[in-house]
């Protein structure tokens, strides 16, 4: 078993954990998609009353979000059927090649591509969040709002446009940051599991070289 299923217990922890993050991860992008779209709301109808239409722009921070949160819901997944291969081989009679260990290096591969995926939005979400803010206009009939009055009534609503003011662009910023630490340790746990795989199996061939070479040399001797 430990042949066939190269580094398993750490293997399945950490795809376990990995997929745990990977889920809070896509649950941070949608609660940051959920409260920021109640929150223009509530602005809206705040000022609706005055006939004054306001105008809340935050495509840069969203847009990094949804393609951040999508890669966490990838890695998700993925690693679910990871998971389910691994039990499966682990509860099974013991095989000497078992899919699990078959398709390490597919399964490295796509841990590798979705921890650079998740990286590279994480670090344009965290400049966003960190340094931006939303854009806000407002207008009545058909006239911009002075943006002295804007901010005003901003604060009058308790409504800050800096991101990093808000709580769930900070849950959106730092809990993916676990999840893509997790996922980094968990590609390179599998790729060492994947070169395993292959020591073992040159091992293998080299003693089956050998063998048939002692088979021949005896039978030319008899």
């Amino acid at each position: 078993m430990r042949n066939s299923l190269p580094l398993r217990t750490p293997r399945l922890f950490l795809l376990g954990l990995t997929w745990a993050l990977g889920v809070v991860g896509a649950a941070a992008g949608l609660n940051a998609i959920v409260k920021r779209n109640h929150q223009v709301a509530t602005i809206k109808e705040a000022v609706a009353a005055l006939r004054i239409t306001v105008f809340v722009n935050t495509d840069d921070l969203l847009r990094s979000g949804i393609v951040l949160a999508v890669g966490c819901l990838l890695l998700a997944i993925v690693t679910s059927i990871f998971i389910g291969l691994l039990v499966l081989d682990s509860i099974k009679p013991p095989t000497s090649n078992p899919i699990s260990t078959r398709t390490l290096g597919l399964q490295s591969g796509l841990l590798a591509f979705l921890t650079i995926w998740i990286f590279a939005c994480l670090v344009a979400v965290t400049k966003f969040a960190a340094t931006g803010g939303a854009a806000v206009a407002a207008y009545t009939g058909g006239i911009k709002v002075p943006d002295s009055l804007v901010h005003a009534t901003e604060a009058r609503l308790g409504f800050s446009r800096v991101y990093w003011d808000q709580l769930y662009v900070r849950i959106l910023t730092i809990a993916p940051w676990i999840t893509f630490f997790f996922a980094l340790i968990t590609t390179i746990v599998s790729f060492m599991a994947s070169g395993k795989r292959t020591a073992t199996q040159q091992s293998e061939w080299t003693d089956r070289e050998k063998g048939e070479t002692e088979m021949r040399e005896d039978a030319r001797i008899e």
